[in-house]
Parts: C-alpha cells; structure tokens; sequence
C-alpha cells in the first residue's frame, strides 16, 4: 500500500503549491480529504502524475474548510466517485455535491475497499473519521 500526501500545510517538493488543510491519496484511488484549496490541490495531484478521474473515493475526516476545500473542485473533474462523510457534514456543501455522486453518510465503522476502513465518528465536541489501512502484516 503506498499513501502520497498531495496538499499540506507545508512545500512537500518543488513545484507544489502549499496551503492550509491536507490531503492523501492512498494507492491510486482513495483520497483521504481534500485540503483548503482545490486549485492547489489538482495542482499537486498534476504535479505527481495523479488523474482525477482514476479517484473512485473520498474519505472526508470532518467538515471544517481545511479538508473539505478541494472537494468542489475535484468534482469538477470527475462526479462518478464516492464521498465518504459523517453524518455532521455540513449541508451546505452536501447540496452541492452533484447527483452522479455517491454521498455516504457515515454512522459507523465501514469497509471503504478489501484493505482500507473508516472508524466511523470519533470524539464528542467535533466528530471525525480516520482510515485504517492494512496491507500484509496487517
């Protein structure tokens, strides 16, 4: 299993564009949030020889503008995808989310692909989800 962080708050490699938030991209076709910014965010994923439209998931960790920022943009480049999301995602954005794609609301731990996992909702003040990723040793 390879992970490539493509947006984050600092210059990973020359010719990247930097910005608040964070984004990675595990294998080739599930990206795990999508930074603050979606011009920076296909910057990078041109910068590293990433299509859009090889992406088949988006896994959003929480809301806030820093890991949601780039999703709009993404799907400007490829709608037939699925956006994993909590329950809590605002609904603002949610309704912008075109309807060739596929909006998961997550309510609890989920298998995303054979090897890769969301936790569901963690924490009480502000609700996230990481991924759990396992690969030989497991």
């Amino acid at each position: 299993m390879k992970i490539t962080i493509v947006y984050n708050n600092e210059v990973l490699r020359r010719g990247f564009k930097a910005g608040w938030g964070f984004s990675s991209l595990i294998d080739d076709d599930i990206l795990f949030d999508t930074g603050g910014d979606g011009v920076a965010l296909l910057h990078n994923m041109k910068e590293l020889d990433i299509n859009p439209r090889d992406i088949k998931a988006v896994v959003l960790s929480h809301g806030h503008g820093d890991h949601t920022g780039g999703l709009l943009d993404l799907l400007e480049k490829n709608q037939n995808l699925s956006v994993y999301a909590l329950p809590s995602f605002y609904t603002a954005l949610k309704n912008q989310i075109p309807a060739k794609t596929k909006l998961v609301e997550v309510r609890e731990p989920m298998q995303i692909r054979e090897d890769v996992f969301t936790t569901g909702g963690l924490g009480t003040y502000i609700k996230e989800q990481s991924l759990i990723c396992l690969d030989e040793r497991g």
